[in-house]
Protein backbone atom coordinates (compact mmCIF):
# COMPACT_ATOMS: atom_id res chain seq x y z
CA UNK A 1 0.00 0.00 0.00
CA UNK A 2 2.89 2.37 0.65
CA UNK A 3 4.02 1.76 -2.91
CA UNK A 4 0.64 3.17 -3.91
CA UNK A 5 1.11 6.30 -1.84
CA UNK A 6 0.02 5.40 1.69
CA UNK A 7 2.06 7.01 4.45
CA UNK A 8 0.81 4.80 7.30
CA UNK A 9 -0.51 1.23 7.13
CA UNK A 10 -2.76 -0.04 9.93
CA UNK A 11 -3.61 -3.76 9.80
CA UNK A 12 -7.21 -4.55 10.78
CA UNK A 13 -6.75 -8.09 12.03
CA UNK A 14 -9.71 -9.95 13.52
CA UNK A 15 -7.33 -12.75 14.54
CA UNK A 16 -6.05 -12.90 18.12
CA UNK A 17 -2.61 -12.82 19.73
CA UNK A 18 -1.29 -16.36 20.17
CA UNK A 19 1.45 -18.36 18.42
CA UNK A 20 4.43 -16.29 17.31
CA UNK A 21 5.46 -18.51 14.40
CA UNK A 22 3.33 -18.47 11.26
CA UNK A 23 1.67 -21.71 10.15
CA UNK A 24 -0.69 -22.48 7.30
CA UNK A 25 -4.32 -21.75 8.22
CA UNK A 26 -3.52 -20.52 11.73
CA UNK A 27 -6.50 -18.99 13.50
CA UNK A 28 -4.81 -16.31 15.62
CA UNK A 29 -2.15 -14.74 13.44
CA UNK A 30 -1.68 -11.22 14.82
CA UNK A 31 1.92 -11.78 15.96
CA UNK A 32 3.35 -13.08 12.65
CA UNK A 33 1.25 -10.48 10.83
CA UNK A 34 3.14 -7.74 12.68
CA UNK A 35 6.41 -8.92 11.10
CA UNK A 36 5.29 -7.78 7.64
CA UNK A 37 7.39 -4.88 6.48
CA UNK A 38 5.36 -1.70 6.09
CA UNK A 39 2.70 -2.38 8.71
CA UNK A 40 2.85 0.37 11.34
CA UNK A 41 0.09 -0.67 13.77
CA UNK A 42 -2.19 -3.67 14.34
CA UNK A 43 -5.79 -3.76 15.54
CA UNK A 44 -6.57 -7.29 16.76
CA UNK A 45 -9.62 -9.21 17.98
CA UNK A 46 -11.32 -12.63 17.94
CA UNK A 47 -10.14 -13.96 21.33
CA UNK A 48 -11.99 -11.34 23.44
CA UNK A 49 -8.83 -10.43 25.37
CA UNK A 50 -7.52 -7.04 26.44
CA UNK A 51 -4.19 -5.92 24.99
CA UNK A 52 -2.19 -4.21 26.37
CA UNK A 53 -2.36 -5.76 29.85
CA UNK A 54 -0.23 -6.45 32.90
CA UNK A 55 -0.81 -10.17 33.28
CA UNK A 56 0.27 -11.96 30.08
CA UNK A 57 3.79 -13.31 29.84
CA UNK A 58 6.09 -11.13 27.74
CA UNK A 59 8.37 -12.53 25.06
CA UNK A 60 10.94 -11.13 22.68
CA UNK A 61 8.19 -10.38 20.16
CA UNK A 62 5.15 -9.68 22.34
CA UNK A 63 5.07 -6.90 24.93
CA UNK A 64 1.76 -7.04 26.82
CA UNK A 65 2.67 -4.22 29.21
CA UNK A 66 3.48 -1.71 26.46
CA UNK A 67 1.12 -3.03 23.77
CA UNK A 68 3.71 -4.00 21.18
CA UNK A 69 3.93 -6.84 18.64
CA UNK A 70 7.39 -7.02 17.12
CA UNK A 71 7.87 -3.48 18.37
CA UNK A 72 4.75 -2.18 16.60
CA UNK A 73 1.78 -0.78 18.54
CA UNK A 74 -1.18 -3.16 18.79
CA UNK A 75 -4.47 -3.16 20.64
CA UNK A 76 -7.37 -5.51 21.44
CA UNK A 77 -10.42 -4.03 23.15
CA UNK A 78 -12.17 -7.05 24.68
CA UNK A 79 -15.69 -7.90 23.50
CA UNK A 80 -19.14 -6.33 23.24
CA UNK A 81 -17.75 -2.82 23.52
CA UNK A 82 -16.58 -2.33 27.14
CA UNK A 83 -13.46 -0.54 25.93
CA UNK A 84 -12.24 1.48 23.01
CA UNK A 85 -8.71 0.65 21.90
CA UNK A 86 -6.66 3.78 21.27
CA UNK A 87 -3.29 3.88 19.51
CA UNK A 88 -1.77 7.36 19.53
CA UNK A 89 0.79 7.33 16.73
CA UNK A 90 3.69 9.70 17.41
CA UNK A 91 4.47 10.85 13.88
CA UNK A 92 7.26 13.10 12.68
CA UNK A 93 7.75 14.40 9.16
CA UNK A 94 11.25 15.05 7.93
CA UNK A 95 12.41 15.72 4.39
CA UNK A 96 9.37 14.07 2.86
CA UNK A 97 9.57 10.98 5.05
CA UNK A 98 7.27 9.91 7.90
CA UNK A 99 8.73 8.33 11.02
CA UNK A 100 6.73 6.73 13.83
CA UNK A 101 8.31 6.73 17.26
CA UNK A 102 6.98 5.73 20.68
CA UNK A 103 3.18 5.41 20.34
CA UNK A 104 1.24 4.95 23.59
CA UNK A 105 -1.59 2.39 23.79
CA UNK A 106 -4.75 2.97 25.81
CA UNK A 107 -7.80 0.88 26.57
CA UNK A 108 -10.38 3.56 27.27
CA UNK A 109 -13.28 2.16 29.29
CA UNK A 110 -16.67 3.09 27.92
CA UNK A 111 -18.86 5.03 30.36
CA UNK A 112 -22.54 4.48 29.51
CA UNK A 113 -23.56 7.14 32.04
CA UNK A 114 -21.50 9.91 30.49
CA UNK A 115 -23.33 12.88 29.03
CA UNK A 116 -23.83 12.37 25.32
CA UNK A 117 -21.97 14.69 23.00
CA UNK A 118 -23.67 16.44 20.10
CA UNK A 119 -22.09 13.92 17.74
CA UNK A 120 -23.43 10.99 19.77
CA UNK A 121 -26.92 12.52 19.86
CA UNK A 122 -26.90 13.00 16.09
CA UNK A 123 -25.58 9.48 15.43
CA UNK A 124 -28.20 7.96 17.73
CA UNK A 125 -30.93 9.83 15.89
CA UNK A 126 -29.58 8.72 12.51
CA UNK A 127 -29.30 5.02 13.35
CA UNK A 128 -32.44 4.67 15.47
CA UNK A 129 -34.83 3.91 12.56
CA UNK A 130 -32.62 1.04 11.37
CA UNK A 131 -32.12 -0.14 14.96
CA UNK A 132 -35.86 -0.19 15.63
CA UNK A 133 -36.52 -2.02 12.38
CA UNK A 134 -33.91 -4.63 13.32
CA UNK A 135 -35.44 -5.16 16.76
CA UNK A 136 -38.90 -5.59 15.28
CA UNK A 137 -37.52 -8.17 12.85
CA UNK A 138 -35.62 -10.32 15.35
CA UNK A 139 -38.56 -10.33 17.78
CA UNK A 140 -40.78 -12.15 15.28
CA UNK A 141 -42.01 -15.48 16.72
CA UNK A 142 -41.81 -18.55 14.49
CA UNK A 143 -42.26 -21.46 16.95
CA UNK A 144 -42.81 -22.06 20.68
CA UNK A 145 -41.42 -23.99 23.62
CA UNK A 146 -43.11 -25.40 26.71
CA UNK A 147 -39.78 -25.82 28.49
CA UNK A 148 -36.89 -23.44 29.25
CA UNK A 149 -33.88 -23.57 26.95
CA UNK A 150 -30.54 -22.57 28.43
CA UNK A 151 -26.84 -23.31 28.14
CA UNK A 152 -25.76 -22.83 31.76
CA UNK A 153 -24.30 -26.35 32.01
CA UNK A 154 -23.84 -27.12 28.32
CA UNK A 155 -20.20 -28.16 28.77
CA UNK A 156 -20.84 -30.67 31.56
CA UNK A 157 -24.32 -32.17 31.04
CA UNK A 158 -26.83 -33.05 28.30
CA UNK A 159 -28.21 -29.80 26.97
CA UNK A 160 -31.41 -29.01 25.11
CA UNK A 161 -29.96 -26.13 23.09
CA UNK A 162 -27.33 -28.47 21.65
CA UNK A 163 -29.88 -31.22 21.05
CA UNK A 164 -32.14 -28.85 19.12
CA UNK A 165 -29.34 -27.77 16.80
CA UNK A 166 -28.02 -31.32 16.40
CA UNK A 167 -31.46 -32.64 15.48
CA UNK A 168 -31.96 -29.89 12.90
CA UNK A 169 -28.65 -30.85 11.28
CA UNK A 170 -29.53 -34.56 11.39
CA UNK A 171 -32.90 -33.92 9.75
CA UNK A 172 -31.28 -31.92 6.97
CA UNK A 173 -28.59 -34.52 6.25
CA UNK A 174 -31.08 -37.39 6.33
CA UNK A 175 -33.03 -35.60 3.59
CA UNK A 176 -29.89 -34.90 1.59
CA UNK A 177 -28.71 -38.51 1.89
CA UNK A 178 -31.68 -39.98 0.05
CA UNK A 179 -30.59 -41.48 -3.25
CA UNK A 180 -26.86 -40.88 -2.64
CA UNK A 181 -23.96 -43.28 -2.26
CA UNK A 182 -23.90 -42.50 1.47
CA UNK A 183 -27.61 -43.08 2.07
CA UNK A 184 -27.05 -46.18 4.21
CA UNK A 185 -24.14 -44.88 6.29
CA UNK A 186 -24.75 -43.88 9.92
CA UNK A 187 -25.30 -40.12 10.27
CA UNK A 188 -23.84 -38.17 13.19
CA UNK A 189 -24.25 -34.53 14.14
CA UNK A 190 -21.54 -32.43 15.79
CA UNK A 191 -22.53 -29.30 17.69
CA UNK A 192 -20.84 -27.11 20.28
CA UNK A 193 -22.12 -24.62 22.88
CA UNK A 194 -21.62 -21.21 21.29
CA UNK A 195 -22.82 -19.31 24.36
CA UNK A 196 -21.47 -20.92 27.52
CA UNK A 197 -19.56 -18.29 29.47
CA UNK A 198 -15.81 -18.40 28.95
CA UNK A 199 -14.27 -15.39 27.27
CA UNK A 200 -17.76 -14.20 26.37
CA UNK A 201 -18.25 -13.19 29.98
CA UNK A 202 -20.56 -14.22 32.85
CA UNK A 203 -23.71 -13.27 30.91
CA UNK A 204 -22.75 -15.16 27.76
CA UNK A 205 -25.40 -17.89 28.02
CA UNK A 206 -28.63 -18.91 26.36
CA UNK A 207 -31.60 -18.29 28.66
CA UNK A 208 -34.94 -18.70 26.87
CA UNK A 209 -38.14 -18.88 28.90
CA UNK A 210 -41.13 -21.04 27.94
CA UNK A 211 -43.28 -19.30 25.35
CA UNK A 212 -42.73 -18.03 21.81
CA UNK A 213 -39.42 -18.68 20.07
CA UNK A 214 -38.22 -15.65 18.16
CA UNK A 215 -35.58 -15.07 15.53
CA UNK A 216 -33.46 -13.57 18.32
CA UNK A 217 -33.64 -16.92 20.13
CA UNK A 218 -32.48 -18.77 17.02
CA UNK A 219 -29.47 -16.43 16.89
CA UNK A 220 -28.73 -17.23 20.54
CA UNK A 221 -28.69 -20.96 19.80
CA UNK A 222 -26.75 -20.54 16.53
CA UNK A 223 -25.13 -17.07 16.53
CA UNK A 224 -22.80 -17.52 13.55
CA UNK A 225 -23.53 -17.61 9.85
CA UNK A 226 -21.69 -20.87 9.19
CA UNK A 227 -22.94 -23.21 6.51
CA UNK A 228 -23.72 -26.87 7.11
CA UNK A 229 -21.14 -29.30 5.80
CA UNK A 230 -21.70 -33.03 5.31
CA UNK A 231 -18.41 -34.90 5.62
CA UNK A 232 -17.17 -38.49 5.67
CA UNK A 233 -15.15 -39.59 8.70
CA UNK A 234 -13.69 -42.89 9.88
CA UNK A 235 -13.98 -44.23 13.40
CA UNK A 236 -10.33 -43.30 14.00
CA UNK A 237 -11.01 -39.74 12.86
CA UNK A 238 -14.06 -39.52 15.14
CA UNK A 239 -11.84 -40.63 18.06
CA UNK A 240 -9.32 -37.89 17.21
CA UNK A 241 -12.10 -35.31 16.81
CA UNK A 242 -13.59 -36.06 20.21
CA UNK A 243 -10.19 -36.19 21.91
CA UNK A 244 -9.51 -32.70 20.59
CA UNK A 245 -12.87 -31.58 22.02
CA UNK A 246 -11.97 -33.11 25.37
CA UNK A 247 -9.12 -30.61 25.74
CA UNK A 248 -11.74 -28.32 27.26
CA UNK A 249 -11.24 -30.26 30.50
CA UNK A 250 -8.17 -30.15 32.67
CA UNK A 251 -6.47 -33.39 33.70
CA UNK A 252 -7.75 -34.03 37.23
CA UNK A 253 -6.40 -36.25 39.99
CA UNK A 254 -8.90 -37.86 42.33
CA UNK A 255 -6.71 -37.32 45.40
CA UNK A 256 -6.48 -33.54 44.92
CA UNK A 257 -9.42 -31.40 46.17
CA UNK A 258 -10.79 -28.20 44.64
CA UNK A 259 -9.47 -28.53 41.09
CA UNK A 260 -10.67 -26.41 38.19
CA UNK A 261 -12.58 -28.57 35.73
CA UNK A 262 -12.35 -26.39 32.62
CA UNK A 263 -9.07 -25.44 31.00
CA UNK A 264 -8.46 -21.70 30.76
CA UNK A 265 -8.15 -20.43 27.21
CA UNK A 266 -10.23 -23.17 25.55
CA UNK A 267 -13.43 -21.71 24.11
CA UNK A 268 -16.73 -23.57 24.73
CA UNK A 269 -17.47 -23.40 20.99
CA UNK A 270 -14.47 -25.70 20.48
CA UNK A 271 -16.11 -28.41 22.59
CA UNK A 272 -17.95 -30.51 20.01
CA UNK A 273 -20.53 -33.02 21.19
CA UNK A 274 -21.14 -35.88 18.74
CA UNK A 275 -24.82 -36.80 18.63
CA UNK A 276 -25.59 -40.30 17.40
CA UNK A 277 -22.85 -41.95 19.47
CA UNK A 278 -22.43 -42.74 23.14
CA UNK A 279 -19.09 -42.22 24.86
CA UNK A 280 -17.39 -41.05 28.04
CA UNK A 281 -14.52 -38.65 28.70
CA UNK A 282 -11.95 -39.79 31.26
CA UNK A 283 -10.65 -36.51 32.69
CA UNK A 284 -7.97 -38.32 34.69
CA UNK A 285 -6.22 -39.13 31.43
CA UNK A 286 -4.01 -36.54 29.76
CA UNK A 287 -4.43 -38.16 26.31
CA UNK A 288 -6.74 -40.71 24.66
CA UNK A 289 -9.55 -39.56 26.92
CA UNK A 290 -12.49 -40.90 24.91
CA UNK A 291 -13.66 -44.29 26.19
CA UNK A 292 -16.58 -46.62 25.43
CA UNK A 293 -17.29 -45.00 22.06
CA UNK A 294 -20.28 -46.89 20.67
CA UNK A 295 -22.92 -46.75 17.95
CA UNK A 296 -26.16 -48.37 19.13
CA UNK A 297 -24.25 -50.21 21.83
CA UNK A 298 -21.61 -51.56 19.43
CA UNK A 299 -18.00 -50.33 19.82
CA UNK A 300 -16.83 -48.02 17.05
CA UNK A 301 -13.90 -49.48 15.10
CA UNK A 302 -11.09 -47.47 13.53
CA UNK A 303 -12.17 -48.25 9.95
CA UNK A 304 -15.92 -47.70 10.44
CA UNK A 305 -17.32 -45.03 8.11
CA UNK A 306 -19.69 -42.27 9.21
CA UNK A 307 -21.39 -39.24 7.72
CA UNK A 308 -21.11 -36.21 10.00
CA UNK A 309 -23.10 -32.98 9.93
CA UNK A 310 -20.91 -30.11 11.08
CA UNK A 311 -20.17 -26.48 10.21
CA UNK A 312 -17.80 -24.67 7.89
CA UNK A 313 -15.66 -23.39 10.78
CA UNK A 314 -14.83 -26.88 11.97
CA UNK A 315 -14.33 -28.34 8.48
CA UNK A 316 -11.73 -25.68 7.77
CA UNK A 317 -9.76 -26.56 10.91
CA UNK A 318 -11.16 -23.91 13.26
CA UNK A 319 -10.26 -24.49 16.91
CA UNK A 320 -7.09 -26.45 16.05
CA UNK A 321 -9.14 -29.37 14.75
CA UNK A 322 -8.06 -31.35 11.71
CA UNK A 323 -9.20 -29.71 8.49
CA UNK A 324 -11.30 -31.97 6.26
CA UNK A 325 -9.74 -32.75 2.87
CA UNK A 326 -11.91 -31.94 -0.18
CA UNK A 327 -12.45 -35.59 -1.10
CA UNK A 328 -14.24 -36.17 2.23
CA UNK A 329 -16.67 -33.26 1.84
CA UNK A 330 -19.89 -34.82 0.57
CA UNK A 331 -22.14 -31.75 0.47
CA UNK A 332 -22.27 -28.07 1.43
CA UNK A 333 -25.64 -26.44 1.96
CA UNK A 334 -26.47 -23.18 0.21
CA UNK A 335 -28.26 -21.84 3.29
CA UNK A 336 -26.71 -21.29 6.70
CA UNK A 337 -27.00 -23.52 9.75
CA UNK A 338 -29.25 -20.99 11.51
CA UNK A 339 -31.71 -21.06 8.60
CA UNK A 340 -31.77 -24.85 8.87
CA UNK A 341 -32.42 -24.55 12.62
CA UNK A 342 -35.31 -22.12 12.05
CA UNK A 343 -36.87 -24.38 9.44
CA UNK A 344 -36.61 -27.39 11.74
CA UNK A 345 -38.20 -25.57 14.69
CA UNK A 346 -40.91 -24.07 12.50
CA UNK A 347 -41.80 -27.55 11.22
CA UNK A 348 -41.81 -28.86 14.79
CA UNK A 349 -44.09 -26.04 15.93
CA UNK A 350 -43.60 -26.51 19.66
CA UNK A 351 -40.93 -28.13 21.83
Amino acid sequence: MKAQGANIDVALCHAGIAAEQWSEGMENAAVPLATIDGIDAVLTGHTHDLFSNNHDQASANVGPSNGKLHGKPAVMAGFYGPHVGVISLDITWSEGNIAISASPIELARVNPNATATQLQVRMTKDVMPAHTKTLNYIRQPFAATDVPINSHFATVAPNLSLQILAQAQLNQVATLAKGTQWENLPILSATAPFRAGGRGGPEHYIDINPGPLTLRDSAAICPLSNRLYVIRRTGAQIFAWLNQSAKLFRTLKCEIPDQDLLRAGVAPYDFDVMFGLTYSIDIERATDRIIDLCLNGKPVLADDIFIVATNSYRVNGGGDFFATPPQDIMHVTANGTRDILIESLRNCGKL
